[in-house]
């Protein structure tokens, strides 16, 4: 698949949410999905091509700042080959992978940070039936991302993220998940944390 040539970070947990997202899906009313952290869209474009491949009416919203900011990467050896490579914009090669799948009628991209992004969809009262957070690690940014997607999932739907035990133990990734889910959560493959939530928030 096209996604496999993209550089960043996609393990076989999120290959299977996002693969039941899909299936999961109803195949005439449309199913939007929110996907938080996307960098240069290896995730993305693997989804995108399922849902193309699935013809059902799918939407995929995806959330990221789509740049190479000062504080960001830390790794400066990093941090300069990413530049060298796709310069510091990174929703121009993002796009160019949506036009290359011919996806532009399935991704909406949007270049902000996920707060505002959250703010914007409570505001204008978007729900969605799938939520995939993986944006910043911070036990901050995740606890205010589950707390804001709590706002937008619609009734029965899954919120999902990964980086959970990758995370030091009752810290970061970990303690935002339990604190809010506690026994709700479930695990995928031991790298994505999942909950189905039985009614809206």
């Amino acid at each position: 698949m096209y996604y496999s040539n993209i550089f960043g970070w996609f393990n076989n947990g999120q290959r299977n949410i996002y693969d039941n997202f899909v299936k999961l899906a109803d195949n005439v009313q449309e199913t939007n999905i929110l996907e938080i952290g996307c960098f240069l869209g290896k995730s993305s474009m693997y989804l995108a091509e399922k849902i193309k491949e699935s013809g059902k009416p799918i939407k995929l919203h995806c959330v990221d700042y789509f740049q190479i900011r000062d504080d960001w990467p830390k790794n400066i050896k990093q941090k300069q080959e990413l530049l060298d490579t796709y310069g510091r914009n990174l929703l121009i090669p993002f796009n160019n992978h949506i036009n290359k799948l011919e996806v532009q009628n399935i991704v909406i991209p949007y270049q902000q940070s996920s707060n505002d992004a959250l703010d914007y969809f409570i505001k204008n009262d978007y729900k969605f039936e799938y939520i995939f957070i993986d944006g910043g690690h911070d036990y901050l940014t995740v606890k205010n991302d589950i707390e804001k997607s709590l706002k937008v999932i619609k009734q029965n739907g899954i919120i999902a993220g990964d980086d959970y035990f990758t995370s030091k133990k009752n810290d970061q990734v970990q303690k935002a998940v339990d604190e809010i889910f506690g026994n709700e959560v479930e695990f995928l493959n031991n790298e994505i944390w999942i909950v189905n939530k039985n009614q809206s928030v």
